[in-house]
C-alpha cells in the first residue's frame, strides 16, 4: 500500500521542519493582513510568511491566540474568479522555496480566516508546510483546493478546517478544502462542512471530486473526522470528503454526514486510485450512487481497476449502499450493516472481490461474499449500538455485548481498533482472545 514516493514525500518532510530552524522564530504581532515587504515590530502573518521564504531553509512562525483575518483581496478575472498571483501580494499566502511551520495556539484559539476571498495558502514544488495548532476558515477558490492547494510537501496537525468551499464551473472542480497533487499528512485534524459545488446546483455538464480532500499522489490521514462536507455536481462526481485517484491511507478516523451526487458518499477511490482503509467509521453519508464508500464508478470514459484494501472497517447506516465495487476490492473483518440500499455490491468487467470475516445485514449482497449475515432488522438491537463519539472524540458505533460481530475476527487482526485500543481482547468471556469485526473493539 505505501508507495516509495509516500515515504519520499514524507521523509523530506520530517527533514525540513525537524531540522533546527536557521534563524529565530517569526512572531506575528498583528491580526489584520497587510504588506509592505517588512516584518519586523509590526508582522502580519501575510509579511511573515514572506520573510520565511526569502530566507528560505527551516523557518517557524508562531502565531498566538485570535482570528487571523486575510482581507487583500486577490484581482478577479471577468467571471469573477481570483486570479493567481506568487508574490503574496494580495489573495492565499504562497509558500516558496522554504520548509515552514506554522504554530498555533490551539485549533479553538487560533483561526485564520480567508473571509471568501481565496483559499489560504498555495504550497508550489520543492516547498513545504506543517500546520499545526489552529483553525482555518472561509477559504474559497473557483476552481481546486477551497484552503491548500499543494504541489511540495504538507502536514496538517490538530487543525480545524472548517466552512471551506469550491464552487465552479466548467469542467470540473477539485478539493472543497484541499486539492494535494504531492504528499500530505493529515494527523488528529477536523473536516467540517467543506463544499465542492458546481454552480448552479445540479449542473450536468461538471463534475466534483472530493468535498473536503482531493488526491492525486500521496496521502496519509490518521485519527481525523470528516463531518458534513458533499461534492455536488453532476453524477460522475465524487467522494463527499475524499477523493482518491493516488496512493491513500486511512486508519482510525471517521467519516461522518458527507454526501455526493454521485458516487462515493464519504470516500470515492477512482481511476488507478490504491487505498488502504483501517479501523474506521463511515456512518450517516448520503450518496446517489454508488455507495458510501466507492471503488470505482459505474460510469467512466476511461477503463480503470482501482484497488481498495479495507480491514475493520464499520460502514453502517449511510442512505444509499454501504460499499459498490467495480474495482479490485479486499475486505477483513469489517462490519456493512443497516445502509438503506444494498450493503454491498460488486459488478463491472473489472470488478474483483474477496472477503474475510464480513458480517452483513442483507441477504442479496449484489457480489460480495459474507462470512456472518443477520437480520437488518436486528442490527441496532443486537449488533451495534447507534453512533456515539468514544474517549477518543472520535464517532463510532459500539458493539452490544453478544453481537455477531464479537470475537469474529478470521486472519490476522490490526493491532488496535479506531480508539487505538489494543486488539485482540477476549469479548465474549470465553477465554480466548480473538479480534472482533468493525473499528470498534469490545
Amino acid at each position: 500500500m505505501h508507495s516509495s514516493r509516500f515515504l519520499v514525500g514524507c521523509g523530506l518532510l520530517l527533514l525540513a521542519i525537524g531540522a533546527q530552524a536557521q534563524h529565530p522564530d517569526i512572531i506575528v504581532s498583528k491580526t489584520s493582513d497587510s504588506f509592505d515587504g517588512v516584518c519586523d515590530s509590526d508582522c502580519s502573518l501575510r509579511e511573515a510568511i514572506t520573510l520565511a521564504s526569502q530566507r528560505q531553509g527551516s523557518q517557524r512562525i508562531r502565531l498566538g491566540a485570535g482570528v487571523y483575518q486575510l482581507s487583500l483581496a486577490p484581482p478577479q478575472d471577468t467571471a469573477g474568479n481570483p486570479l493567481e498571483e506568487h508574490e503574496n501580494h494580495n489573495g492565499d499566502l504562497d509558500v516558496r522555496y522554504a520548509a515552514i511551520t506554522l504554530l498555533g495556539a490551539g485549533m479553538t484559539r487560533t483561526v485564520i480566516d480567508a473571509g471568501q476571498l481565496d483559499r489560504h495558502f498555495d504550497v508550489v514544488a520543492g516547498a513545504s508546510l506543517l500546520i499545526q495548532d489552529l483553525s482555518l476558515r472561509n477559504g474559497f477558490h473557483s476552481s481546486e483546493g477551497g484552503v491548500l492547494r499543494n504541489y511540495g510537501v504538507a502536514e496538517l496537525k490538530r487543525v480545524r478546517l472548517i466552512n471551506n468551499r469550491v464552487s465552479f464551473a466548467q469542467p470540473f472542480g477539485r478539493g472543497g478544502a484541499i486539492a494535494n497533487y504531492q504528499s500530505l499528512r493529515v494527523l488528529q485534524s477536523e473536516f467540517i462542512r467543506n463544499h465542492l459545488e458546481g454552480r448552479g446546483g445540479m449542473n450536468y455538464t461538471a463534475v466534483a471530486h472530493g468535498g473536503a480532500i482531493y488526491n492525486a499522489r500521496d496521502l496519509l490521514v490518521r485519527d481525523s473526522v470528516f463531518r458534513g462536507s458533499r461534492a455536488a455536481a453532476d453524477y460522475e462526481s465524487g467522494g463527499g470528503a475524499l477523493y482518491n485517484s493516488g496512493f491513500a491511507d486511512v486508519a482510525r478516523s471517521a467519516f461522518i454526514g458527507n454526501g455526493s451526487t454521485g458516487n462515493g458518499g464519504a470516500v470515492s477511490n477512482a481511476d488507478n486510485g490504491v487505498l488502504g482503509m483501517s479501523n474506521s467509521t463511515l456512518s450517516s453519508n448520503i450518496t446517489l450512487y454508488g455507495g458510501a464508500l466507492a471503488n470505482g464508478v459505474d460510469y467512466s470514459a476511461e477503463p480503470s481497476s482501482p484497488k481498495a484494501y479495507l480491514v475493520h472497517l464499520s460502514i453502517v447506516a449511510n442512505h444509499g449502499r454501504g460499499l459498490h465495487n467495480t474495482g479490485h476490492a479486499r475486505v477483513r473483518n469489517s462490519v456493512i450493516v443497516g445502509n438503506q440500499g444494498s450493503n454491498c455490491s460488486s459488478s463491472g468487467i473489472y470488478a474483483q472481490f474477496e472477503s474475510q470475516g464480513l458480517l452483513l445485514s442483507d441477504l442479496s449482497p449484489y457480489g460480495c461474499q459474507a462470512d456472518f449475515m443477520v437480520d437488518s432488522a436486528s442490527v441496532f438491537s443486537e449488533v451495534l449500538y447507534p453512533i456515539d463519539t468514544n474517549a477518543t472524540g472520535l464517532p463510532a458505533h459500539l458493539l452490544r455485548p453478544g453481537s455477531a460481530a464479537v470475537d469474529a475476527g478470521t486472519s490476522a487482526c490490526a493491532s488496535h481498533d479506531q480508539r487505538g485500543v489494543a486488539r485482540p481482547r477476549d469479548g465474549d468471556g470465553d477465554g480466548v482472545a480473538r479480534c472482533d469485526l468493525g473499528a470498534y473493539e469490545l
